[in-house]
């Protein structure tokens, strides 16, 4: 579960309603620790080389003598022992014999590892893989053929394969999901016959990085494809891991040995053996393959999570429910995070409270997460979808303690047995992402200051994201402007549009009202020699953070984004997309055959996998409300710092999106008036003011999540209901909002000096004046400005002594 930022600071434009990110994401962290096993469970342990093996592609390999062979069989028993000091004594010896081996010294460098009391043994261990298989300068790669080995991987890389996958390992566990990514990528492209086993932490690895760099849709194609190829067919497991082949034996020259009576007399007296040994493998092999395939479906539901397709969720927790799910701290995350999302939170909070009662919680150090810490993070998540925000930053405050505590234990467990950490508990610290949470509910308690300072110590590990930048920005704009409700409250502002009262305290003709020259808060310019880059929440500082947000968006090749139709699958098209090899610049890679096709234009393909469609939707629209956000913020942040082109700039962008929600339309419109009127283009600003044209005040673009699945009439509220949100933001309706475009289109023909049309308007805004619809202390000021420039000046006093001279009055007596 992830902390909903579903609401806006009043001042700036609507959020995004953020419904994937946020702090610690409890289902992901738990899930990929089935039966709190450490090693291996999540495809992310390090992996030993078979030593034993020799291989005809690689020219150097010399067969094994029998000296050898014993010792590599006895390598093999004492490293699956845990007897690693022996394992590393016989691959010393095994090492001298074969010095030029890589598998043996891979296997070495690993036994040593695990021996290894260093504090610094996991760099050790990084830099002796990179030693002796230096990493390509990039596996990014270029479009090739599907029987091609990937640039930067040379004919050979299937001797390295292992040690590959194990510097993948390690950079997985010290964050470098991009690096590791391209690593498993080229491992994956590669059509060589390899283990079953070894193929499966592959896919498991792959599929993780995909869900730690946020492309779930990436992972849910790779999910389908791994399934289609490992699990569905009978003869999938040969087609794609390839054949050995042989039943014959093979000299070192290639040709078949011969048989002898003797050979066929011992094969007739093994026959049982080999029969008992193949059936035992089978077994092993079923067994596998069942947890391999139960992991997928718990990959597929998360994925279905962080996209929010909530009925594809139910789907898959009823077909793991049927193969006799264990009941683990995991799936209660994951029934939890189910009903958090159905909106049954009550139901959520009491599974997680039977972790309490019901389950026997494992230590950090044995399974690298901290059960304490994912539950105060989603017992924060619920409060703040419940709308209790104080509360969430009680439980988030309650998981950074929870998550200190797990660090300082494991230091101290170190430090008194002199062992260093394990490798998977390093980095494994959620005070980033915890941070991040608190800084969201901070700012949704209106406690800038505070989420501003949070956000920047989240910035450590979040500085790539887009998100990140734009709350600090809106940290940056509350700041400046708290609400912009205030401006609404007319018997509280009147009294700010007298400035002051100069002459006597009664009914003389000498008394003299000097009005306000505005009602707006002045801009607040920091002095010259103070950077703006230094973090403060300042509009300059904001002003930064939102290009950051802008740079850091994912590319689109099109101006409009619309949701995709979709696309027909392929196992060519799968691979380049699991590699990073989108085939357009389009925000999510289309996995077409076509290398022209374009995102949401591909009437000519077959649906061959339509939950991928559904999960495209779900991340475009996440996308494009991020997007529509950050325009949003960057035209009113230019527009208050006087940059009226960059801002009109932003403001255009802003309205060229189609589909655009109601509420953003309002702002796009009103800052690119302001900001035509303030460069003298009055005549052009009027286009932008029509109220007809607003037909809403929605503040996000939704989800389309019942494509597939049309939730039936009794069933839960839909998830992206955005009620919440706008009573988040002002105005909250079509009337006020309607209101505000036409004061501001009174205010462009006032400049004009078409006074009498603009007071027209004005008398229009204020008959509208209502319960339902509220107007801002501005349409006042405006009806003074006219009235005098007019000469009417008894009107003009009357107003003064009708909506503020008593208040004054008072203020000045005392």
């Amino acid at each position: 579960m992830s902390t909903n930022e579903s609401a806006n600071t009043a001042a700036t434009a609507p959020e995004t309603k953020d419904s994937s990110s946020g702090s610690t994401n409890a289902t992901t962290a738990a899930a990929s620790k089935d039966n709190n096993s450490p090693a291996g469970t999540s495809g992310t342990a390090l992996t030993t080389t078979a030593t034993t093996t020799t291989t005809a592609n690689n020219p150097s390999a010399v067969p094994l003598t029998t000296q050898e062979r014993e010792l590599a069989r006895t390598t093999e028993e004492e490293y699956a022992a845990g007897n690693y000091a022996a394992a590393a004594a016989a691959l010393a010896q095994l090492e001298q014999l074969r010095p030029q081996d890589l598998k043996v010294t891979h296997n070495k460098i690993l036994a040593d590892y695990q021996c290894s009391t260093e504090p610094r043994k996991h760099d050790i261990l990084k830099k002796s893989l990179n030693a002796i298989c230096p990493l390509p300068a990039s596996c990014q790669q270029a479009t090739h053929g599907p029987n091609t080995a990937p640039s930067g991987f040379d004919g050979d890389e299937i001797e390295r394969a292992v040690i590959r996958y194990n510097q993948a390992v390690i950079l997985y566990h010290f964050k470098q999901y991009q690096a590791a990514l391209q690593i498993v990528a080229g491992l994956f492209a590669l059509n060589e016959p390899m283990e079953e086993s070894f193929v499966h932490k592959i896919c498991v690895l792959l599929v993780e990085l995909h869900l730690a760099l946020g492309r779930p849709d990436s992972a849910l194609a790779l999910v389908n494809y791994i399934e289609n190829q490992f699990i569905c067919t009978p003869d999938a497991s040969k087609s794609a891991l390839g054949e050995q082949g042989s039943n014959q034996k093979q000299d070192v020259s290639g040709k078949a040995a011969p048989k002898t009576i003797a050979s066929v007399v011992a094969s007739n007296n093994s026959v049982d053996k080999e029969k008992e040994t193949k059936e035992a493998k089978k077994d092993c092999m079923d067994v596998a393959t069942d947890v391999f395939k139960m992991k997928l479906l718990k990959y597929k539901l998360r994925i279905y999570y962080q996209t929010l397709q909530v009925n594809l969720c139910k789907k898959e927790w009823k077909t793991l429910v049927k193969l006799g799910m264990p009941i683990n701290p995991c799936t209660i995350f994951l029934k939890a995070n189910m009903e958090y999302l159905r909106k049954n939170y009550k139901k959520a909070m009491k599974l997680l409270d039977s972790l309490k009662i019901n389950q026997v919680i494992p230590e950090f150090k044995a399974c690298g997460e901290s059960i304490p810490v994912l539950y105060y993070n989603n017992m924060a998540s619920i409060h703040f979808a419940m709308g209790k925000t104080n509360l969430a930053c009680f439980y988030l405050n309650a998981a950074i303690k929870e998550n200190s505590k797990a660090m300082e234990k494991v230091e101290n467990s170190n430090n008194s047995t002199n062992t260093p950490n394990k490798l998977y508990t390093i980095q494994k610290s959620k005070h980033c992402e915890l941070m991040y949470g608190i800084g969201i509910s901070l700012l949704h308690t209106e406690q800038p200051t505070k989420a501003f300072d949070c956000f920047i110590e989240a910035s450590q590990q979040f500085h790539n994201s887009p998100r990140l930048w734009l709350r600090m920005a809106e940290c940056c704009i509350m700041c400046h402007k708290p609400t912009n409700k205030a401006d609404f409250d007319i018997p509280e502002r009147r009294k700010d549009i007298v400035q002051k009262i100069v002459g006597e305290n009664n009914n003389g003709v000498s008394k003299k009202f000097i009005l306000a020259t505005s009602l707006s808060k002045s801009c607040k310019y920091h002095p010259e020699g103070l950077s703006y880059a230094i973090p403060q929440p300042t509009l300059e500082y904001g002003m930064l953070c939102l290009k950051n947000a802008l740079f850091l968006l994912p590319i689109t090749e099109r101006d409009e984004i619309t949701l995709p139709s979709t696309s027909s699958l392929c196992e060519d098209g799968v691979k380049k997309s699991i590699m990073g090899q989108q085939q357009s610049t389009s925000l999510l890679g289309s996995f077409t055959t076509s290398s022209n096709s374009k995102l949401g234009n591909n009437s000519n393909s077959t649906p061959s996998n339509p939950n991928r469609s559904v999960a495209s939707q779900s991340t475009i629209a996440e996308n494009l409300n991020l997007k529509i956000s950050i325009l949003s913020a960057s035209a009113y942040t230019a527009l208050c710092l006087g940059d009226y082109v960059s801002s009109l700039n932003y403001a255009k962008s802003l309205l060229s999106i189609k589909k655009l929600p109601g509420a953003h339309a309002l702002l796009g419109n009103l800052y690119a008036a302001e900001c035509l009127i303030f460069l003298n283009r009055i005549q052009e600003a009027s286009e932008y003011l029509k109220p007809e044209l607003l037909q809403d005040v929605d503040t996000f673009v939704p989800i389309e999540t019942e494509v597939l699945n049309p939730p039936k009439e009794d069933s839960f509220k839909e998830v992206n209901d955005n009620k919440s949100i706008k009573d988040r933001w002002y105005p909250t309706n079509v009337q006020t909002a309607k209101a505000i475009l036409s004061y501001n289109l009174a205010v462009v023909y006032a400049v004009k000096g078409e006074l009498e049309k603009s007071g027209q308007i004005l008398k229009q805004v204020w008959t509208s004046k209502s319960p339902e619809c509220d107007v801002p202390i501005h349409v006042i000021m405006l009806a003074l400005y006219i009235e005098l420039q007019l000469g009417h000046i008894e009107v003009a006093r009357s107003l003064i002594k009708q909506h503020s001279c008593s208040t004054v009055t008072q203020q000045y007596q005392a």
